[in-house]
């Protein structure tokens, strides 16, 4: 995928920091997006069998329902708290990260913050 978003103005831009996040969030939220698109079609599957013979099918898609929630939830939050602080020249990384739920997107969006715990990589809220 061409890298043809945010720019820095020259190397000397106080910004490449909050510029390179941005363009994770963006990448997280075109990847969510794209698993949408997957899920819709599961769900149209999922709604031709109406006697339900795939329940453990039917909990995964559930559970990916659910991490696609928590995803755009964490980044809405995210980018909500980047505007606010949009005055500041360079908002506070630690701050930013204690936002999100999901350890998983924290650490990919703050890779040099956080060690991720290996029992954080399946989180799922159970409903």
């Amino acid at each position: 995928m061409a890298d043809n978003r945010i720019v820095a103005k020259s190397d000397s831009d106080p910004r490449p920091a909050e510029i390179n996040l941005v363009r994770r969030i963006g990448d997280e939220l075109e990847s969510a997006s794209q698993d949408c698109g997957r899920l819709q079609v599961l769900v149209s599957s999922l709604l031709d069998k109406t006697d339900h013979p795939d329940l453990v099918g039917e909990f995964h898609m559930l559970q990916d329902l659910d991490r696609l929630h928590q995803v755009l939830a964490d980044s809405a939050r995210l980018l909500n708290e980047i505007g606010r602080a949009s005055q500041e020249l360079t908002p506070d990384d630690k701050a930013l990260a204690s936002l999100l739920k999901l350890a998983s997107l924290r650490h990919r969006l703050f890779p040099g913050l956080y060690n991720m715990d290996p029992s954080d990589e399946d989180e799922v809220t159970f409903f």
